[in-house]
């Protein structure tokens, strides 16, 4: 995995989970697999199909932040 970031000069830190303990711990049982974190930075989605994402996501989007704004302060 770090030469393929490497070669793709991927500028972001990549996490690599070679042990599967967080696929065991979101319960994954396919590839790939969505969730939808709100946010708060709570997982509101978890396991989506494909067809599913674009619908979920826009649905948490026009959710009204908890406590009127996100992380940064503005929306």
């Amino acid at each position: 995995m770090p030469d393929l970031v490497q070669r793709l000069e991927i500028p972001y830190p990549v996490a690599v989970d070679t042990r599967g303990m967080t696929e065991r711990a979101y319960f994954v049982d396919s590839h790939p697999d969505f969730y939808i974190i709100d946010r708060s930075g709570r997982v509101r989605i978890a396991d989506l199909m494909d067809f599913e994402l674009e619908r979920a996501i826009e649905l948490v989007l026009a959710e009204e932040p908890v406590g009127g704004s996100t992380p940064g302060g503005s929306r």
